[in-house]
């Protein structure tokens, strides 16, 4: 964010992810008038109602849980939007990132029947309506020697078809993550320890 305001990138054009997000944080997002942004927890969602704010307020994802540390369970969700709708503000959809540099084509279908049952929960809730999905397979890359593209093709295949079908009826919005620039540069690092176990030596 603070990269966008040195350089003057409309607001409109940022939606703002990410697991890390204090009150410090929405202040300069509210300031930038950002398009939207993904709130992970009630205590992320209080920080951001906290903050006083003359304009229209940011439109609102709501982070679900696939099962790790990450995100809402259903109560948690619910009540956030319960509170949203208190304060007139927008929720408009959910967010969804299992994990990353996944490649195998079972965790990603696991991975997509969960977000499913997600919809599907979400189309029961009553009185608020789920307009945008917004997620990620975390599909990697074959960074290295000897590894082939093969799984990874089939896993985005797999994905692709998804969202298609899932777009029929919501606005679908795809976090590609690595996969978009892994091959835009170099790979640079260095050895900061070296240890021996039963003879071989270890970098």
């Amino acid at each position: 964010l603070e990269l966008c305001k040195k350089y003057g990138i409309n607001g409109n054009k940022i939606v703002v992810d990410g697991v890390f997000k204090n009150q410090k944080f929405f202040e300069l997002a509210l300031g930038l008038n950002v398009k939207r942004i993904s709130i992970d927890s009630k205590q992320q969602l209080q920080d951001f109602l906290r903050i006083s704010f003359d304009g229209e307020r940011p439109e609102l994802l709501l982070r679900i849980s696939s099962g790790n540390q990450f995100g809402m369970e259903e109560d948690e969700m619910i009540e956030c939007i319960r509170m949203c709708q208190e304060e007139a503000v927008k929720v408009i959809g959910i967010h969804y990132y299992p994990g990353t540099y996944r490649q195998e084509t079972a965790q990603i279908q696991r991975d997509l029947h969960k977000l499913m049952q997600w919809v599907e929960f979400c189309e029961g809730i009553p009185g608020w309506k789920l307009q945008v999905v917004e997620f990620g397979a975390g599909i990697g890359v074959p960074y290295f020697e000897n590894e082939t593209k093969t799984e990874y093709i089939a896993a985005i295949d797999k994905t692709v078809a998804f969202a298609k079908k899932l777009s029929e009826d919501y606005e679908v919005v795809y976090e590609a993550g690595r996969i978009i620039a892994a091959s835009a540069g170099i790979y640079v690092t260095r050895i900061f320890a070296e240890k021996k176990r039963n003879g071989k030596r270890l970098l």
